[in-house]
């Protein structure tokens, strides 16, 4: 005898699940941006608009003040882009297991941290 199993999720639930998900995607989004800021910054290449306000490109501004200034903005992307895959990878871990098994720290450290990083985008813009 067979037994029929009914699933009544709909598409949405069924594909996002408890968020969990999301939340992966979140952080594989971090991982993947700060190592995109680390392979700009290996490559010795300003983006368009760091170019545009500049008014000149990482080759041109190298031969003023023995490139110091160059050399602090590609130092100063390796750490940003460090900084974005390690919040990556730490988003993916709480996603992955404390959040799994229902600890509630993790779920109030993700709020915790969105708050934070919301606020300060806010302050940015302001």
């Amino acid at each position: 005898m067979h037994q029929v199993i009914r699933d009544d999720r709909g598409f949405f639930q069924a594909l996002l699940g408890d968020g969990r998900p999301l939340l992966i995607f979140a952080g594989l989004s971090l991982v993947l941006s700060g190592g995109f800021a680390l392979f700009l910054s290996a490559s010795g290449q300003f983006l368009p608009h760091d170019v545009q306000f500049l008014g000149m490109t990482a080759k041109e501004l190298c031969a003023v003040n023995q490139c110091r200034v160059v050399h602090f903005m590609f130092h100063d992307r390796v750490a940003f882009g460090g900084a974005l895959v390690a919040v990556g990878l730490l988003y993916m871990w709480m996603a992955e297991f404390p959040l799994r098994h229902g600890e509630a720290w993790a779920w109030w450290l993700f709020v915790l941290s969105g708050v934070v990083v919301f606020g300060s985008f806010l302050a940015y813009l302001g």
